[in-house]
């Protein structure tokens, strides 16, 4: 390398070498390192519905097939994404409400003026069928997301996932940036910022305050309508949130 025929566009990159440009890769030291260091890089691929490992297998397939000449040696920057197969689209909508519906006697407004609010009431009270009534009389859009079914972990990401399914077109949902699940959201949040988006998070009493704070904090500019169960530390939340709960009796 050091000879004077050397190609000066021709670099060679060692384990521990710093890389010449931030977009590169590292040098690996064996194959283990090297789908490491690749699966952590696809966690990081915003809705991707393929497992982190079972995309960086295929690709390296993908790669191997090319390397053999066969129909091309070239890939479109046009064609990754479909590589990635991301998955984006609207996966919840609100329950069905009973018929015919009995309005509870001092049910509130489903949107105010309010950010953030926090509607409680026992298990059976009707909190679900209250929003889910609501909505159909609101004359705006309202994304209903329940939170029971996921991991703490995973609320974030999916949380992301139908708010942009709802509200973005494919082109701004491509331009997302990689991140973790909360990165994603607030990412999404950005492209929202200029317009109104109205959410119901259900069963919230299954996160813990930190999570729910998280999540409030990622959508600054989102109407929030928190349905949960009384919980030992709504009165500190409810503080942190700088609102007052409110209750639906179920009568």
């Amino acid at each position: 390398m050091t000879a004077d025929d050397w190609p000066d566009d021709v670099k060679i990159l060692s384990p521990g070498a710093v890389a010449l440009e931030s977009w590169l890769p590292p040098a690996w030291s064996n194959i283990d390192e090297a789908v490491a260091w690749c699966t952590r890089e696809a966690e990081q691929i915003p809705f991707a519905s393929l497992a982190p490992q079972t995309l960086v297998w295929k690709l390296a397939a993908r790669v191997a097939l090319a390397c053999t000449g066969h129909d091309g040696q070239a890939f479109a920057a046009a064609d990754i994404p479909a590589l990635y197969e991301q998955f984006v689209q609207e996966l919840q909508a609100f329950p069905a409400r009973p018929v015919p519906y009995l309005p509870q006697a001092t049910e509130p407004e489903l949107l105010t003026d309010a950010k953030v609010r926090l509607i409680t009431g026992f298990s059976g009270s009707g909190k679900t069928a209250w929003a889910a009534h609501a909505a159909e009389h609101c004359p705006e859009p309202i994304t209903y997301f329940d939170v029971a079914a996921l991991t703490a972990e995973a609320v974030a990401g999916s949380l992301a996932r139908e708010l942009a399914a709802r509200h973005l077109d494919a082109a701004r949902r491509t331009e997302l940036a990689r991140g973790a699940g909360i990165d994603v959201l607030r990412a999404v949040h950005r492209h929202l910022a200029d317009k109104p988006v109205a959410v119901v998070l259900d069963n919230v009493h299954r996160l813990n305050a930190s999570d729910l704070r998280q999540l409030v904090d990622a959508l600054p500019s989102a109407r929030l309508v928190l349905l949960g169960q009384p919980r030992p530390d709504q009165t500190t939340l409810a503080a942190h949130l700088g609102i007052n709960p409110e209750t639906l009796a179920g009568v």
